[in-house]
């Protein structure tokens, strides 16, 4: 039984991220596409209760919940490291971890780069090119993307348990 519940328990907090996920997703969009301060201001504040709320403590609790399950039910979790034949857990977990380089090197960074040119914005009273082009981050918005593509390939690797 309690395999099970660290199981759902699992797939409970990923329904949380990927609502966050989307959720954020959807609030920077909206921002994206403003014509006024006051829009960019709103979008980006409710996109922040998602990043807050959901993305940011709710990763971790993927991870644990992950290990924990993986644990839980006998999967080895080091893989072919462990010499087991079962290596989909290995894989997923070095794939859930390739987000901290971006966490670190692009996400941290852009924000306060994105709060310098809100701050310029508010100063002027309307959105400066320096609010435009942080909105328009190649750099985040390729992040973001990759959060959603990886994802994707860590459901199908939990589902259909490859190798």
């Amino acid at each position: 039984m309690l395999p099970a519940l660290v199981v759902v328990l699992h797939v409970l907090s990923v329904f949380a991220l990927v609502t966050g996920l989307v959720g954020r997703g959807i609030c920077h969009a909206r921002a994206r596409r403003a014509e006024d301060l006051a829009t960019v201001r709103v979008a980006m504040g409710l996109s922040n209760v998602f990043d807050f709320t959901l993305v940011r403590p709710v990763s971790l609790f993927v991870l644990l919940t992950g290990l924990a399950a993986a644990w839980a039910r006998g999967w080895p979790i080091l893989g072919i490291l462990q010499r087991a034949p079962i290596n989909w857990v290995l894989a997923a977990l070095l794939i859930y971890l390739t987000i901290i380089p971006l966490i670190v090197f692009v996400f941290l960074p852009r924000a306060r780069v994105f709060e310098r040119g809100l701050a310029e914005a508010s100063a002027q009273g309307a959105v400066t090119p320096a609010l435009r082009a942080a909105l328009d981050d190649p750099a985040v918005r390729a992040s973001r993307v990759y959060e959603m593509v990886m994802i994707a390939v860590l459901t199908w690797l939990m589902v259909a348990k490859p190798f």
